[in-house]
């Protein structure tokens, strides 16, 4: 973020005087972190990270475009601003549109993950505001809302026993699009609840910031320890010219941009810098490449060496790329992760056999597949979605689809404009894979599945399908609120069927209550899979388990404080609403 950091920052800063803050969190102090060997200081040593949680924002959104099922607003200053706004879009008579029951006001939220980009994508939520229980928030479309970080006014003046007053702090997010129902466990009342999906817009680059500790604010350490981080890591950002990843703005504060290949996993990124050594030296430096790759070859120490490696740079590629090769396969694992983010295509094939054989690795390895822009790190993916797990089929496809969006091989078409069809064509059984947050997605692998007579199926308030025995086609009806009626006919293909309900005005989750039903009846020809994204325990936990002995207690690694507390999942599979 340019210019002003936000009120976090502000207020850290007046308040550091005394004590370092810490790098798991916001208010958790740092903690002591004892060197390799003697005299060694890293970035670390000097450091603690701000910035490290997502931001939340909110604001006031009108939804149009409702089938009567929208509420006029009593009065007061929601109703206020939303006449407001109306006037701003041109509507001559925002008093009529409000009590049309066409148009709702709702609650606007969002998530900013940390390092998020200027114009990236993020998921939207809703919630109709007042207490008129007949809100019906599907169907509807929100209008361009402005969504902004909020601040207490009092804490920012000093008067902290004076409770909050919160204002408007900083626009950080514009807002719109078509609703989907809310299906998060949090939706106690889906009607009245929505999401649009990649429907905020971030303003503004959301940069981490490197805090110096009190007693290393010093403006020439802060340039030096900059100007190490640069020589480490650099690169595009947002397709502008190259350059480095840190800027030293003042004594206490070192600005610090995610480079692209880390962007499914800036937790790792973040890890890493903290490990990047503050020596010059040619003989310091090789001594600790000695060190680091004999640790490496430990798999008590491996998880930490190889992070340790990947901070020195593309110099211990040979040490990693010989790592491969031993007879453990953390230690294989550890050296194949760290060699992706150094760009290296030698560790696809040891991150594809990880993926598949040790679940507990699978997310690390799959985010470590995507963040290469290499040929053969696409092709293990395709050759993954066709296993039977469905976490690791649909981990690989999510994947393959975030690192490379315009790849045509995975056919997607875009249903009534709201949901997403793609069809993953290979010899691998037949699956379909559904989301309830984050991803408005229906995947079918494998030949075309089929709903399977008799049935009687409702999807949604509006629609009912149903086939008798021995039929090889389904009727499709829809009775809409206001009573119209419409009526179809497919053949018992999904994908087919998925087509004309949406081309009759079906919602997601129309679609997915239909898929859930019909595989709760046994009316569908293959499994239904929902929210099958791999898990991701913490570096501490893979750092003390032997994959070789999943019985085995636990080890207690040496250098375990170097990561100890750090439990972020790649984003690549995080939940982009919390």
């Amino acid at each position: 973020m340019q210019g002003e950091r936000g009120l976090g920052l502000f207020l850290l800063l007046i308040m550091m005087g005394c004590q370092p803050w810490g790098w798991t969190s916001r208010s958790e102090k740092a903690a002591v972190q004892p060197p390799p060997f003697p005299e060694l200081k890293t970035v670390g040593t000097y450091t603690s990270f701000f910035g490290i949680e997502p931001i939340r924002v909110h604001g006031l959104g009108i939804v149009h475009n409702l089938p009567g099922t929208g509420s006029n607003p009593p009065p007061g200053p929601a109703r206020q601003q939303a006449i407001h706004r109306l006037k701003q879009m041109g509507v001559s008579a925002p008093d009529e549109a409000l009590a049309s029951q066409e148009i709702a006001l709702v609650q606007v939220s969002a998530s900013i993950q940390p390092g998020a980009y200027r114009d990236d994508r993020i998921d939207v939520e809703l919630e109709a505001m007042g207490d008129d229980k007949n809100v019906d928030l599907r169907g509807g479309t929100l209008l361009t809302s402005d969504l902004f970080e909020y601040a207490d006014a009092n804490q920012i003046m000093g008067k902290s026993n004076q409770g909050q007053r919160m204002l408007a702090h900083k626009k950080l997010v514009k807002a719109e699009g078509v609703i989907m129902p809310d299906m998060s466990d949090k939706a106690s009342d889906p009607k009245r609840r929505g999401v649009v999906w990649s429907g905020g817009r971030v303003l503004e680059n959301i940069p981490f910031d490197l805090i110096m500790n009190k007693e290393h604010q010093e403006t020439r350490l802060a340039m030096l320890i900059a100007t190490t981080i640069n020589r480490r890591f650099h690169g595009k950002v947002q397709d502008h010219a190259m350059r480095g990843m840190a800027d030293a703005q003042t004594k206490m504060v070192i600005r610090l941009r995610v480079p692209e290949n880390y962007r499914l996993n800036w937790g790792r990124y973040l890890l890493v810098i903290r490990q990047v050594p503050i020596v010059e030296s040619p003989q310091v430096l090789r001594e600790l490449r000695r060190k680091y790759a004999e640790d490496l070859l430990n798999p008590d120490f491996s998880v930490v060496a190889a992070l340790q490696l990947e901070a020195l740079g593309q110099e211990c590629a040979g040490e990693l790329k010989r790592a491969l090769k031993h007879h453990h396969p953390k230690v294989r694992f550890c050296a194949a992760e760290a060699l992706a983010y150094l760009g290296d295509p030698s560790s696809a094939e040891t991150l594809a056999e990880t993926a598949k054989a040790f679940p507990d690795y699978r997310a690390y390895a799959l985010t470590a597949l995507a963040s290469m822009d290499e040929a053969i790190a696409q092709i293990k993916l395709r050759e993954l979605m066709t296993e039977n797990e469905p976490e690791l089929r649909y981990g690989a496809f999510r994947a393959l689809q975030v690192m490379n969006a315009r790849d045509r091989t995975i056919p997607c078409e875009v249903i009534n404009q709201r949901f997403n069809l793609y069809r993953v064509y290979n010899d691998s059984p037949p699956m379909v894979h559904l989301c309830t947050r984050s991803y408005p997605d229906i995947v079918v692998f494998g030949s075309d599945p089929q709903l399977q007579p008799p049935f009687s199926l409702t999807a949604g308030p509006d629609f009912v399908l149903t086939a008798r025995e021995g039929e090889d086609k389904c009727f499709i009806s829809r009775i809409s609120l206001q009573g119209a009626h419409s009526q179809d006919v497919a053949s018992l293909k999904l994908t087919e069927i998925i087509r004309k309900m949406g081309a009759m005005g079906a919602h997601y989750g129309d679609v997915v209550e239909l898929l859930q039903q019909a595989n709760r009846l046994q009316n569908l020809s293959c499994p239904v899979a929902i929210d099958a994204l791999p898990k991701a325990p913490s570096l501490e936990t893979l750092a003390q388990q032997d994959p070789m002995n999943p019985g085995a207690a636990p080890t207690t690694p040496a250098n375990k404080s170097l990561f100890e507390g750090w439990s972020f999942t790649p984003s690549l599979f995080a939940n982009k609403r919390e």
